[in-house]
């Protein structure tokens, strides 16, 4: 099965901003009885599987499966040709106890969430969203081809899952009967391969084998990536290994260039694989001489970094055809160029170099003076400012123009003025980004409106559907925009001129009725996430009594000059919701003061959002909502209160703390700084935390992934969950700071396997003799937490003191050297973990 090219964690959240519905498909080309959507009404006559395994990965990784359908058509009352013209139409995903269509991977795909809880969720899956709880995988792009009778679909995991089998059905629905189709991920963990230490510094490696791949790509506006495929027959044998474990290990193995940015932005003698980009994988940035990027050499970079040029992706080593493939792409916007970086297969000190060139052509230009003009059209579109990439849609006669032009209308091709004005450019499946005066640009440079034309839609039989967007903050309220597009055929054009006017709709106040109030007040916390975990609903019943509606419709308010109006413009997705400016009003993603915001679903449920790392730990961010039932003007006006704090919140409950012990940790004193380790026996927390004693699972556990490290903060709750990488950093009263960068000691860990774990402490001070401070540290699963009190101390006090002895907070004193003692006089004790001084 082949590997196909998906976006990385941040690709796919731009992406998912542009790959907008365009509303209800009008006019099929198939006539098709009404679908029932009740499972149980359904009549299924044909059931089918498709099962792959995949291995544990962090990217969006997807395998190509295909399905045998032969005589599934004739079962269903239909033909293979209606299945392949009418997939779209006809393939539903389950949705509780009914089918729904409504796609949520590329289209027609879904993605699909696991039944159950977050802690206990089930191996069977719903349709469901990108990132949501349970986030499972998903099956996208489906297609049926009529020669072959077969369904096929790529089909890949959401990353970073551990050992699972997740499973979900899709149907295929004609009317009242069904074939319904069973898919199955599993995912197994990669097995652990023993290697030499690598070595990192480029002049001091062997390079036994050096490859080259090079692709050209048109220039594009979208994360565009294209499979690379790199022979390595023999590679294997001159790195001393096999390609067995090039295969499992390529993760450990593959290694891409440093950028010493410290020194004129040139490229340093040392590699790393922090992956950047979908796992195992890289975004590059250029080089450059310290002012300006002007070299086509690059390195490993971050995405939208300075320099960013491209990616490559999802890396895989093929033992069985010796290859190494990988998806590669540039960053949306070059022009024109060619640029180039290397990655290494490192095996001890030695390695295989392969240089990856992407070259960047323009896009073909049109002389419009040399094409026929066959007719014209205006089409009037009117949408709010902070719509932004929120979408407008709407629909010229596809049938009539492709008349015009002898063509059929799935022919039509759309075309943008070129900057000169004087030519026209394909810019293909590409979002086709405008300045304001209608010429095709990059997004970001200064675009303002972005067109999408969907002749290609043959999947439906639906032709002359457009949708609209409008980049953040590059429109003016109030102002108009003329911006033509061109339908072309051959040598020939239709030219279809869009006036967009840049204004709310107009909403009568006189129209609402406040009948009650709500108050919604939740906590967030700043994970760096930006979903909020606190939800909150407003019963359905109550809905009904209040307004006479479980459907109102969502409204925030809109600063004005005079104060604000009514705005149903949703600018948060799923919609209908808004991000919020700091001070309540409706706004957009990523302008300023927009730090949160707000969605609404049908069930009366809202669910809170936040601008990663950007909340403020005790701010308290308040704004307004109205949900209106439309017909009545009745509405219920909901006061939202969200409430930042460092706390740990977990979903409805509380953590169990579930048992504890004490350590105590000698501070070496250096250069005014302190430091002390120790290590940490974990036999406890992992019998009272029910955790698998198993190493590889402590491993997954401990992994960078896991948030599992909690701490103690000032209010004597526990703090926002982090990796034991990141660990926690605390004050001198061994509190967790809401600030990192005003802490007195950092705690963090390092676990190297068996039932131990290193702990490590970093202070700022010394800790004096005679002093001692006591952190609260913890480890989370599920609701409930192990926790640890660890005392430091001046290394001098410490000596003679054996750990084993305060090993439980239960109210004994000890004395320096572990002793219990009944009356503590003059001297320095120990008690519950915590070093006293009695004068």
């Amino acid at each position: 099965m082949t590997n196909l090219n998906l976006k990385s964690l941040l690709v796919a959240l731009v992406c998912c901003l542009f790959n907008l519905s365009a509303g209800a498909q009008e006019n099929s080309a198939y006539d098709l009885p009404e679908p029932e959507l009740n499972i149980s009404a359904l009549t299924v006559v044909a059931e089918k599987a498709v099962a792959i395994t995949q291995m544990v990965n962090d990217a969006y990784k997807a395998n190509e499966v295909s399905v045998d359908l032969s005589g599934a058509a004739e079962l269903l009352g239909t033909t293979d040709e209606t299945l392949e013209g009418a997939i779209a139409q006809i393939l539903y995903g389950v949705n509780g106890d009914s089918l729904t269509n409504d796609y949520t991977a590329g289209a027609p795909g879904f993605w699909f969430n696991c039944l159950g809880t977050e802690e206990t969720p089930t191996d069977e899956c719903v349709v469901g969203s990108w990132g949501g709880d349970g986030c499972a995988f998903f099956a996208e792009a489906f297609a049926y081809d009529v020669e072959s009778k077969t369904l096929t679909a790529n089909l890949g995991m959401f990353p970073g899952q551990a050992e699972s089998v997740r499973y979900a059905d899709v149907y295929l629905v004609v009317g009242s009967k069904a074939v319904k189709v069973r898919l199955t991920l599993t995912i197994v963990p990669r097995p652990t391969v023993d290697l030499p230490e690598p070595e990192l510094q480029v002049s001091k490696l062997t390079v036994v084998a050096e490859k080259e791949f090079a692709i050209t790509q048109i220039a594009n506006n979208v994360y565009k990536a294209d499979q690379v495929i790199v022979d390595l027959g023999g590679v294997a044998e001159l790195l001393g290994t096999t390609d067995e474990i090039l295969e499992v290990a390529i993760d450990q193995i593959l290694y891409g260039v440093k950028a010493d940015w410290e020194f004129a932005d040139q490229k340093a003698d040392s590699l790393t694989n922090a992956f950047t980009a979908g796992a195992p994988g890289f975004w590059f940035n250029r080089l450059g001489d310290g002012e300006s990027y002007v070299t086509d050499e690059c390195v490993v970079g971050n995405y939208g970094g300075t320099g960013c040029a491209f990616f490559a992706e999802a890396f895989e080593y093929d033992a069985a055809n010796k290859t190494l493939t990988a998806n590669l792409g540039m960053f949306p916007g070059l022009t024109e160029v060619t640029r180039y970086a290397d990655v290494y297969l490192v095996v001890g000190n030695k390695a295989a170099k392969v240089r990856l060139t992407l070259t960047v052509e323009p896009i073909p230009t049109l002389p419009l003076a040399q094409m026929t003009k066959v007719g014209e059209t205006t089409v009037e579109v009117q949408r709010a400012a902070e719509l932004g990439y929120g979408a407008s849609t709407f629909h010229v006669d596809a049938d009539a123009i492709a008349a015009l032009l002898e063509c059929d209308p799935d022919d039509l091709e759309m075309m943008l003025l070129a900057s000169d004005e004087e030519n026209l450019q394909n810019w293909g499946d590409t979002d086709g980004w405008m300045t304001e005066t209608g010429t095709a640009t990059n997004w970001g440079n200064n675009s303002a409106l972005c067109i999408k034309y969907q002749s290609a839609d043959n999947t439906a039989g639906n032709y002359g559907n457009f949708w609209m967007c409008t980049f953040p903050g590059g429109v003016e309220d109030g102002a108009v925009y003329t911006t033509p597009v061109y339908l072309k055929y051959q040598n020939s054009y239709y030219v279809v001129t869009i006036v967009t006017t840049i204004k709310d709709q107009e909403i009568n106040p006189d129209d609402y009725v406040s009948v009650a109030e709500r108050n919604i007040a939740i906590k967030a916390n700043n994970l760096g996430e930006y979903e909020i975990p606190s939800k909150a609903s407003i019963p359905l019943n109550d809905l009904e009594t209040l307004l006479g509606t479980t459907s109102p419709t969502l409204y925030g308010q809109k600063k004005t000059e005079d104060g604000f109006s009514y705005s149903n413009s949703y600018t948060c997705d799923p919609a209908p919701g808004f991000w919020m400016t700091n001070d309540g009003y409706t706004s957009t993603w990523g302008s300023a003061n927009t730090d949160w915001g707000v969605t609404y679903a049908s069930n009366g449920t809202f669910t809170f959002w936040q601008m990663p790392n950007q909340l403020v730990v005790g701010q308290v961010y308040a704004g307004t909502v109205y949900l209106r039932n439309d017909e009545t003007g009745k509405m219920i006006t909901v006061n939202l209160s969200v409430t930042c704090t460092d706390e740990y919140i977990a979903p409805d409950v509380k953590l169990e703390q579930v048992g504890s012990e004490s350590v105590a940790v000698g501070m070496e004193t250096v250069n005014n700084a302190t430091s002390g380790e120790l290590e940490l026996d974990l036999t406890k927390m992992i019998e009272a935390l029910e955790l698998s004693a198993d190493e590889d699972d402590l491993y997954d556990f401990f992994s960078s992934g896991s948030k599992c490290l909690v701490g103690e903060n000032a209010s004597g709750e526990w703090a926002a969950p982090t990796s034991i990488e990141d660990g926690q950093y605390f004050d001198v009263q061994g509190k967790v700071v809401a600030d990192i960068n005003d802490y007195n000691f950092q705690v963090y860990l390092e676990y190297n396997g068996g039932e131990t774990a290193m702990l490590y402490v970093d202070g700022v001070d010394p800790v004096a003799e005679g002093e001692a401070v006591t952190l609260k540290i913890g480890f989370v699963n599920g609701n409930n937490v192990y926790a640890f009190y660890v005392t430091l101390m001046n290394e001098e006090d410490l000596t003679g003191i054996s750990t084993a002895k305060v090993t439980n907070a239960d109210g004994q004193i000890y004395d320096l050297s572990g002793r219990k003692v009944v009356k503590a006089q003059k001297g320095v004790y120990i008690q519950n973990g915590k070093k006293f001084v009695v004068k």
